[in-house]
């Protein structure tokens, strides 16, 4: 899939795609919620296990609540432990008791017997299901932008199932935990610092990553654009882009750059080439590859596909 039948390397250029499209959906539910992308992780883990049995197939659910398409009411939903939350996202217990406590004081989260869960009635809230509309509309214009720059699923189009906005929606959540986690457990960092470096990076390089002719020259794993090419981000804007307090992101900032995986210039910071090539980063661009080839694979099982004349 990231290799054509001439064997062109795009795997690069595939992380770059996937590394945006999930930073998006992050921020996506983040505003609809007015969360932060920290918290707004523990609100998709937790949706996404309160469903996980239900949707192990993709059978239509059987009891929709509210007649909702793919929206299983709460007596179907499987409460979720902390410890477990904290133990899938790689992140501290206490940080993620910190963060249930948010969402429980916001309404976007409740503890039953066994756990919690995110009830139906919070999916089902006018932002949530806006910010879904708009996962949808934004998964469509991913999966035609990788397309066009060769990326795509190969065989035909399946036929989309009656709950086919929720198929879409739930592969997109999973997508975004799985980018963190497996990036989190290969070069052991916590998803906040896995976040934020992705962050920097991702914005170092968004001026070739969107641009079809410069996407093209830099899509293989050697095709690495050169320090002097990336354009730095400050710490403002990196705290604007994640919607993170300033403070946040300066203290975790500074922790990667003691640890040296970014660096400090004139215009902000950059992750430079000497990071990019570290044999745990490659591992964990290549995670990432595999990762949103798995998307698009279940994309196009749930119906969506490129479509040339779109």
């Amino acid at each position: 899939m990231s290799e054509d039948l001439n064997g062109v390397d795009r795997r690069r250029l595939l992380s770059r795609l996937g590394g945006d499209f999930q930073l998006d959906s992050a921020r996506r539910v983040a505003r609809s919620t007015s969360r932060d992308v920290f918290t707004v992780l523990v609100f998709l883990e937790i949706s996404r296990a309160n469903v996980a049995a239900l949707t192990a197939s993709r059978e239509t659910v059987a009891e929709p609540h509210a007649g909702v398409p793919g929206v299983p009411p709460d007596h179907l939903r499987d409460p979720v432990s902390i410890y477990m939350v904290a133990r899938n996202l790689h992140m501290p217990y206490e940080t993620a008791r910190r963060h249930v406590k948010k969402l429980t004081q916001a309404g976007l989260c409740e503890t039953v017997a066994g756990g919690v869960i995110i009830p139906a009635r919070a999916i089902l809230d006018p932002r949530l299901m806006a910010a879904a509309a708009e996962t949808w509309t934004a998964t469509v214009a991913f999966v035609q932008e990788a397309g066009r720059l060769g990326i795509s699923v190969a065989g035909d189009n399946q036929p989309p199932s009656p709950d086919q906005f929720r198929q879409v929606n739930r592969a997109v959540t999973a997508y975004c935990l799985e980018a963190v986690c497996q990036m989190a457990s290969t070069m052991d960092l916590d998803p906040a610092a896995v976040l934020m470096l992705r962050a920097v990076n991702l914005a170092n390089v968004r001026h070739v990553t969107h641009d079809p002719d410069a996407a093209r020259a830099h899509a293989g794993m050697g095709d690495i654009l050169p320090d002097a090419e990336r354009r730095p981000i400050s710490v403002y804007g990196l705290a604007k882009y994640l919607l993170l307090p300033y403070e946040t992101v300066r203290r975790t900032l500074l922790q990667l750059e003691a640890d040296g995986l970014v660096r400090r210039q004139a215009g902000g910071l950059i992750v430079p080439v000497e990071v990019v090539t570290r044999p745990e980063v490659v591992a964990g661009i290549m995670g990432l590859v595999a990762s949103t080839e798995t998307l698009l694979a279940d994309l196009a099982a749930a119906g969506l596909t490129y479509r040339p004349e779109a």
